[in-house]
């Protein structure tokens, strides 16, 4: 995953070009982009990169912190003993990725998706900045309490976090095709 958060911060920021002038996902005679063209390709990549695989990629990273400190190994990789040379490696990479994806994946990616013109279901900047971070709060979790004794606390805060997702979707509705707003509340509710 530290291969697609660099793939993210390499394709975000032309992205970001295009979407400054108002012209991501359209091809060079103004129309909308076609499928498979350099365009579509550039702002569905991102747009898979930034938020699809968000979770994924930030967890992968974050994976390079947790450690067990009780055997003092990784809890991804109990081979890999912390604070040692391999480990260092990890955690080098893990950090340059997280200082360049988790920026940009959380505060660009929400402008972005909103001016990409290959995007017919679009959301509120604010409110995916503000997802972006339930998520982080949420892949925390998974990593930090990855034993089957913090399994409670893991269900109880993750509920809690989806049960405000819910009702922040349902107060704001933000996405601007009004009837899929309460789709999208019904989904954090499942």
């Amino acid at each position: 995953n530290f291969g697609l958060a660099v793939l993210y911060v390499v394709l975000a920021i032309p992205a970001a070009k295009y979407a400054k002038s108002g012209k991501l996902g359209m091809q060079s005679n103004g129309e909308k982009a076609k499928v498979l063209s350099k365009q579509f390709f550039l702002s569905k990549t991102v747009t898979i990169l930034g938020s699809n695989f968000y979770m994924s990629i930030i967890k992968k990273l974050l994976d390079t912190f947790a450690c067990d400190y009780g055997t003092m190994t990784l809890y991804q990789d109990p081979s890999i003993e912390c604070f040692t040379g391999l480990h260092y490696l990890y955690l080098g990479s893990g950090c340059s990725a997280l200082f360049f994806y988790y920026p940009l994946a959380t505060f660009m990616y929400p402008n972005l998706q909103f001016n990409d013109k290959t995007s017919d279901i679009k959301f509120d900047p604010g409110y995916m900045v503000f997802l972006s971070q339930a998520k982080l709060v949420l892949v925390g979790i998974t990593v930090f309490f990855p034993t089957v004794n913090d399994v409670y606390i893991m269900l109880l805060i993750s509920f809690a976090i989806l049960l405000v997702i819910s009702v922040v979707s349902f107060r704001q509705e933000p996405c601007l095709l009004k009837i899929f707003n309460l789709w999208n509340t019904g989904g954090f509710l499942v």
